[in-house]
């Protein structure tokens, strides 16, 4: 019964966090660290009383996937460390199994947001310019400042203006991390039924 008890918490808490998330993700484009901080030491502390060394091994665990896998694309650039520390923070209050499987929720569901939303917003021929971009415009900047070939100079100073001209679009990535965990979350309540 107790460690029921101790598992409804992590699962209120955890719903509560991903509800103020995503509304100052969208709001105001950051995940503050008084949602996330709290909530990942309460992950370790209530992961700790539920389960004793094994939950503060899982929690621990699920912290270092949830950070890790946000790690490269906060570095890049394509995510904000608020998400970075949302998602080590899921980890931490649900240990390794259902941080994995969040992952690849909120990823999907990213992703089906993210077409959708460049779509809507007439950007995705764009999009595609400027992913192509990203690749493309180091190598021929390389290429250009070694050799002084002036096609190679064209080609990345063309991306370097299209980027220029097409600020990034702005997705709040704590929306799919919520979609995607709650999914994970009511297929595990209703396994349990």
């Amino acid at each position: 019964m107790f460690e029921l008890i101790v598992e409804i918490s992590i699962d209120i808490l955890l719903v509560m966090l991903l509800i103020l998330a995503s509304y100052t993700d969208v709001k105001l484009k950051i995940i503050p660290n008084k949602y996330t901080i709290p909530a990942l030491l309460s992950g370790f502390i209530l992961m700790t009383v539920k389960g004793g060394f094994i939950g503060l091994q899982d929690s621990f665990y699920g912290f270092l996937l949830g950070f890790f896998i946000f790690l490269i694309p906060f570095i890049i650039g394509f995510m904000g460390a608020g998400d970075l520390k949302l998602m080590a923070a899921i980890g931490a209050l649900k240990g390794l199994n259902f941080t994995f499987n969040s992952l690849v929720a909120a990823g999907l569901a990213g992703g089906i947001i993210v077409v959708v939303y460049i779509i809507y917003k007439k950007q995705l021929l764009q999009t595609i310019i400027n992913m192509f971009g990203m690749f493309i415009r180091p190598i021929t900047k390389i290429i250009y400042l070694n050799f002084g070939n002036k096609t190679a100079r064209r080609i990345f100073t063309y991306f370097d203006s299209v980027k220029k001209e097409n600020p990034d679009l702005y997705i709040p990535y704590a929306i799919p991390i919520a979609f995607g965990t709650i999914a994970v979350l009511i297929g595990n309540v209703s396994n349990l039924l």
